[in-house]
């Protein structure tokens, strides 16, 4: 089968993306598929990387003269050369992290191009981005969530931030990897946090500041058939697990599995599973969740649709965990996607 393996973007997250194609090509089986790396460009320029998968991070010095098609006509999406078809896809593999990439956007491209890909829908993929829109589909179906505020970009900040409980985090609605996000004490400091988040954002949350464990659930399936694996803990060596600390050598730590009593892992899996289907879920997501450390309590972070594949990332190490190693996962992924519609 030929498979379309789609890395880089116009999100901020572009280089871990990078990092994620490289996971996925190395763990796909060659022998049954031949993959394309089709990455596209900080500018939105789909191209042809021809380089061998080490110098992905290299990789707009290597690509061909081979134009990628995915809407044009009555013609199949693909490779061409002189308008002449080189190879016709025949499935799409995104990891394209965050914006332009995990929030329907590319999504709706294939679903017009016919094309079957790995992943979640659009309307999962849109909704599960915005985390004020997803946070509201949780609530109603019985989810525990942390309160948030909602800012616009066209309101007064002075008239927020003396409403504002401190400490507080900042965070852009439609971003991942903890991009933008801060942790604020002083109201000086939620001033500074909200224009950085800005700048990635016309709206901005802001939500308490409790002491929590970060807990990481992986999700795979769809419909009745959803598989989730166990529960991972990540032990951040600063604050809060913010961009540098997931895919810089810092060091965090990562406890597979966590430290939970046996009810508490079924209980998140259970929360997990449930926000999966809430939001329409197909193929994989991650579900992040916070654990009170003074009451005990869960409550759910945040839905990824399109997590991290890299050599560091706690999706596949927690399936890995849970007995499903990185080929197999990715065979299981390729699977799905082609009985989406069936």
């Amino acid at each position: 089968m030929n498979i379309a393996l789609f890395f880089g973007g116009k999100s901020v997250e572009h280089e871990v993306s990078l990092q994620s194609a490289k996971f996925i090509y190395q763990n796909i089986d060659r022998e049954q598929h031949q993959v394309f790396l089709i990455g596209i460009t900080k500018q939105n320029q789909f191209r042809h990387f021809i380089g061998s998968i080490d110098q992905i991070e290299d990789w707009e010095n290597y690509t061909s003269d081979n134009q990628v098609v995915l809407l044009s006509g009555n013609q199949p999406a693909g490779l061409y050369h002189d308008q002449q078809l080189v190879a016709q896809f025949e499935l799409a593999f995104p990891v394209l992290h965050g914006d332009f990439g995990e929030d329907g956007k590319i999504q709706g491209v294939f679903e017009m191009a016919g094309l079957p890909y790995v992943g979640c829908g659009v309307l999962a993929s849109a909704g599960a981005m915005d985390k004020d829109i997803a946070k509201q589909v949780f609530k109603h179906n019985q989810v525990p969530v942390l309160n948030h505020q909602l800012v616009y970009k066209w309101q007064e900040v002075q008239d927020v931030i003396p409403q504002t409980q401190l400490p507080c985090f900042v965070k852009p609605a439609n971003l991942g990897s903890s991009v933008g996000v801060t942790k604020a004490k002083t109201q000086d400091e939620l001033r500074q946090a909200l224009k950085l988040a800005f700048q990635y954002d016309h709206k901005v949350m802001i939500e308490p500041a409790i002491e929590a464990r970060e807990l990481e659930v992986s999700v795979l399936g769809g419909g009745a058939d959803i598989q989730v694996a166990t529960v991972g803990e990540i032990i951040p060596d600063r604050e809060f697990y913010d961009y540098d600390a997931k895919y810089s050598n810092s060091q965090s730590q990562l406890l597979i599995p966590a430290d939970l009593s046996e009810d508490g892992i079924k209980h998140l899996q259970h929360l997990a599973k449930i926000a999966f289907q809430a939001i329409d879920g197909y193929g994989l997501a991650r579900v992040d969740f916070f654990q009170d450390k003074q009451t005990g309590e869960f409550f759910l972070n945040e839905i990824n649709t399109l997590p991290g594949f890299t050599a560091i990332s706690m999706y596949p190490k927690l399936w890995q965990a849970s007995g499903l190693e990185p080929r197999e996962l990715v065979a299981k992924l390729i699977e799905l996607a082609l009985r989406r519609d069936q």
